[in-house]
């Protein structure tokens, strides 16, 4: 279940930004999927090079890019094979998908192979901008020459310099394409059964005068499809090892995640961190650290989760010694709290954790940066509400709400709010609420929202239509050992309705409740 909630910060520098703020309570529904463990980690890597006629400047980095990687994969998991794939456009002279070199941990076959990437234009009139990348994420699971292995962790990068057809039009933020795709793919589609399939995209932008596609653009493709994708700049000197991170990155990605993506000044806020294993084999976390803000601080013994005690602090990097082995689709998460700057700003938070893979050898994951912004007040609230149970059928809790201007406190801003949530209880009972007012109770390490709402309708619920009450969501900024939230949400009626539901973790009676905020 999530709740989206828009807050504007406010201030001087602040005041004309609005700033995005989730607070998402979700029923887990997770599995394990544990029965394909393996003795080894194996990885298998597709590279998939635009060989169309704007690459022509590109290409050749491309290839001495190519062979760099190789050499840097091999030697961190000496077991990994690589495949090599050309594409073009449809009806391009020189053919539009070809297989150069099946998966294979024989280097000199890949060099052999990225050595015959040739580009070919195509001077057929109505010839687009866009290229056949669709096609390429269909055959990275569709395309059985390819030779992936069933237990191995599976990454394709794609390198080129456009977009997918239609890709715009399939709603990718970034990109603009919208022309028709030759062979009827759509691009959302397609990443999401490479999501399905467990393929992690990889994007490199080959930037050149002829270059048609933004990297934010390449990004949101990358995170459509299977976890610890990303996307980069090629042509730089850099450029493998940034590509090595993404794929040390993808073997076990860490994520570090703001309870609030703002936060006032000198309050408070916490922080997640997790750490996944995609893979078909077991790993082992060995550390985590984090890199707080300039200005921030931990908050001694505020470390919960599937981690404990305080970390070891040098600098601004809090380091804890975990030690634990993840199974096949396990994940380990925990969470701590810190005190923010007193200087207003834009400030990131970044983790980092080193694994120990089955054949020995240690690799670093880096996560995404967290942001968070420093503000002087909160000013309003936009709220979205939505949600299914984790059993049974029918929404929990769906709708929307609106505050107006707060007022009162910095710290518990209220006012008048409209918006209208309906409420599933149990068997088949619901009301239909209208908002009528909000209170901040308390912002920042726990969060705590009460709406004041009024019964519109009611079904199965006799006397409840017209009475009043409060919905009530709290966000305790703490996590049990399996890293579910100690959350809860609750709503309370008076007089002939008397009705109170409640989910919480923390109860006797666990209803699988988390609700985190970002």
């Amino acid at each position: 279940m999530s709740v989206a909630a828009a807050i504007r910060g406010g201030g001087k520098a602040f005041r004309r930004r609005a700033v995005v703020c989730t607070l998402a309570l979700v029923m887990s529904l997770g599995v394990a999927d544990t029965a394909l463990a393996a003795s080894s980690q194996s990885l298998d890597i597709e590279f998939a090079v635009d060989t169309t006629g704007s690459m022509g400047p590109s290409i050749e980095q491309a290839k001495r890019d190519g062979r760099r990687i190789v050499e840097e994969v091999k030697r961190l998991l000496p077991d990994a094979r690589f495949a090599v794939v050309a594409f073009r456009d449809y009806q391009n002279p020189a053919g539009e998908y070809d297989v150069l070199q099946p998966l294979t941990g024989d280097v000199a076959l890949v060099d052999a192979a990225l050595e015959k990437l040739r580009v070919a234009s195509n001077p057929l009139p109505g010839n687009v901008a866009a290229e056949s990348y669709n096609l390429v994420f269909r055959n990275s699971y569709a395309d059985a020459t390819l030779g992936w292995r069933a237990d191995s962790r599976k990454l394709v990068i794609v390198v080129g310099d456009a977009q997918p057809h239609g890709a715009g039009s399939a709603g990718i933020p970034g990109c603009d394409d919208t022309t028709r795709d030759p062979h009827g793919l759509n691009t959302a589609a397609e990443l999401q059964a490479m999501r399905a399939a467990k393929r992690t995209l990889i994007l490199v932008r080959q930037v050149s005068p002829q270059t048609t596609v933004s990297l934010q653009c390449y990004e949101s493709l990358a995170q459509r499809a299977y976890v610890g994708g990303g996307a980069r700049d090629g042509g730089s000197a850099d450029l493998p090892a940034l590509i090595l991170d993404l794929v040390q990155a993808a073997t076990a990605p860490v994520r570090v995640t703001p309870d609030l993506p703002l936060a006032l000044r000198g309050g408070t806020n916490g922080v997640n961190v997790s750490v996944v294993n995609p893979g078909r084999a077991g790993i082992t976390v060995t550390r985590l650290a984090v890199v707080l803000p300039r200005g921030f601080r931990y908050i001694r013994g505020s470390t919960t989760g599937a981690v404990k005690g305080n970390p070891a602090v040098s600098g601004r990097t809090l380091s804890w010694a975990v030690k634990r082995e993840l199974s096949p689709s396990a994940r380990l998460a925990f969470h701590f709290r810190v005190k923010a700057s007193q200087r207003l700003g834009r400030y990131s938070v970044a983790a980092f954790g080193e694994i120990a893979m089955p054949n020995g050898t240690t690799l670093t994951s880096r996560s995404r940066p967290g942001a968070i912004r420093v503000v002087r007040r909160l000013a309003w609230l936009k709220m979205a509400f939505r949600g299914s149970p984790s059993a049974g059928s029918g929404a929990v809790i769906r709708g929307s709400a609106t505050t107006s201007p707060a007022r009162g406190r910095r710290t518990r801003p209220s006012g008048p709010a409209r918006g209208s949530v309906t409420l599933a209880v149990a068997n088949g009972r619901s009301l239909a609420l209208q908002v009528r007012s909000y209170r901040l109770v308390a912002f920042g390490a726990m969060t705590k929202l009460q709406f004041h709402v009024r019964v519109r309708a009611a079904r199965g619920m006799p006397g409840c239509a017209g009475a009043s009450g409060v919905l009530t969501v709290t966000n305790s900024g703490s996590l049990l050992a399996n890293g579910r939230a100690t959350d809860s949400v609750a709503a309370r009626f008076g007089g002939r309705c008397a009705a109170t539901t409640r989910w919480s973790n923390a109860a006797a009676r666990r209803a699988d409740v988390a609700v985190t905020l970002r």
